[in-house]
């Protein structure tokens, strides 16, 4: 099965990006493309999800 970008449909790598939609909570993919329309922090819709995480017990950190 092939992935594909939750925006426009384009055909996804493995290593692909994620937005968070914060009011639902939830995680779309999407294509490189359409990641670099928005940033991790802000008032739109979606944020950038970084492409590293590292968790701690109380929290996420972004090591990007």
């Amino acid at each position: 099965m092939i992935e594909r970008c939750d925006f426009c449909s384009a055909e996804l790598d493995e290593l692909h990006q994620h937005l968070i939609e914060p009011e639902r909570r939830r995680l779309v993919c999407v294509c490189g493309a359409c990641a670099i329309l928005f940033g991790s922090q802000g008032e739109t819709a979606y944020r950038r999800v970084p492409r590293r995480v590292a968790c701690t017990s109380s929290r996420a950190i972004d090591t990007s």
